[in-house]
């Protein structure tokens, strides 16, 4: 403390959450045999958290690194897993080995394998992929991807925009 008032924020112990803090539980292994301690936060918003297998549900979170990763309802910007399953949340970036998501919203999704069903995806990239019909994904290059726009036809409709912009470039310049 200085001069009897409060620290600034980044040096009180309250704002700097260690990973040994967040609660913890016991979960199953990803071959489905073993229990394993996994981080569970519940109803919480951090930044980033480091941990073999993490737990969310209600929370938010800047990014998350582990190797096991299940999230429901709720919102991350960027997560980096071996495998991720995600339910009713939206995420900026995720890449993993192997993605399952259902009712989710992912920006960009770069993964080996995925499983993707009724929700929405912007780009995609996965090697294998298995979409239900009700998936919708607006650029995506892998095996089985289904996309909005293919790379041909996203290239189509920039050069058609760019045409469009020209020619009224043009038309508004000459009446003036």
């Amino acid at each position: 403390m200085t001069n009897g008032t409060h620290p600034p924020p980044a040096e009180r112990d309250e704002d700097v959450i260690a990973i040994d803090v967040f609660p913890t539980v016991v979960a199953r292994d990803h071959s489905g045999t073993e229990p394993v301690e996994s981080v569970e936060l519940l109803r919480r918003d951090v930044g980033t958290v480091h941990a073999d297998h993490v737990t969310m549900e209600h929370a938010g979170v800047e990014h998350i690194d582990a190797k096991r990763v299940t999230v429901t309802n709720s919102g991350i910007r960027s997560v980096q897993a071996q495998s991720a399953q995600i339910t009713n949340t939206g995420v900026l970036t995720l890449t993993s080995g192997s993605t399952s998501a259902h009712q989710s919203s992912v920006v960009h999704l770069a993964t080996d394998t995925a499983q993707v069903s009724m929700s929405a995806v912007v780009f995609l990239n996965a090697r294998n992929v298995t979409v239900d019909s009700s998936t919708k994904i607006v650029l995506g290059a892998g095996e089985g991807v289904r996309a909005i726009l293919t790379p041909a036809s996203a290239l189509a409709l920039g050069l058609g925009i760019g045409a469009v912009l020209l020619g009224a470039g043009r038309l508004f310049r000459r009446r003036s």
